[in-house]
């Protein structure tokens, strides 16, 4: 019996000197270059040897490639899960998917600067995977907006242009949180205000949404009140013409 509760506590230590490793190994990528960062460099920030640190990783090249899979390819899947949950509809596929990568950065803010910083210093054929799995992010959470905008949830909007900009609001907090600070929010609950922020950008009041076989009928009638109110606003006698 004994042998097995120090193997368990063994691999846990192992974790979590691999993830301590991780994240000096990311913040000294992200300030100082992958190239001109050594493997030395990251001993020193650990205040280990060199030797001790050929016990967790076999080289700084391994370092990059598991950040960079790691965190990229989580965030690809997760967003993939979100966008093919059938039983989400498209204002809650999209609180999920912001939710989701804003928790991520929140939690390794060093790994995402490294990513955001260091894309074009990258190696073959890491840099093709991470930019690969970069646009099929971005499709994932551009296919959300689209469903949310054809279901009359959503905005006409430009879907590209309101998904790229969903994602630097997420990617930005890399270079603003810090976790662990004093009194300041958790990484969670700063996902939940800007997963909420986003979805208010895009959304659709739930009075205006046009729902059902009735869906172009609520339109003609919302427009109708529309033109009402302004009229009204114009005066007795006055046309919508009238507000040019």
């Amino acid at each position: 019996m004994p042998p097995a509760p120090r193997k368990r506590q063994s691999t846990t230590r192992r974790e979590l000197v691999s993830q301590e490793i991780l994240e000096r190994a990311a913040a000294l990528f992200a300030e100082r270059g992958f190239s001109d960062t050594s493997l030395q460099d990251v001993a020193q920030a650990l205040q280990i040897s060199r030797t001790a640190l050929y016990h967790y990783v076999g080289g700084k090249d391994e370092l990059l490639e598991t950040l960079v899979r790691g965190l990229t390819l989580e965030t690809e899947q997760s967003l993939a899960q979100i966008a093919a949950d059938d039983a989400l509809d498209p204002v809650a596929k999209l609180s999920a998917a912001l939710r989701s990568m804003a928790t991520r950065i929140a939690n390794n803010p060093a790994r995402f600067r490294l990513l955001l910083v260091s894309e074009g210093s990258l190696p073959e054929p890491l840099v093709g995977e991470h930019r690969q799995s970069r646009r099929r992010i971005l499709r994932h959470l551009q296919g959300i907006v689209h469903a949310g905008i054809e279901a009359g949830r959503f905005r006409s909007v430009d879907e590209r242009v309101a998904a790229l900009g969903l994602l630097g609001m997420c990617n930005w907090v890399a270079f603003w949180y810090v976790p662990g600070r004093p009194r300041s929010a958790t990484a969670e609950q700063v996902a939940d205000e800007l997963a909420a922020l986003g979805v208010a950008s895009l959304r659709v009041a739930d009075d205006r949404a046009p729902t059902g076989e009735a869906g172009v009928r609520h339109a003609v009638a919302l427009l109708r009140e529309d033109v009402d109110y302004l009229q009204r606003m114009l005066g007795p006698g006055a046309s919508p013409e009238d507000a040019n």
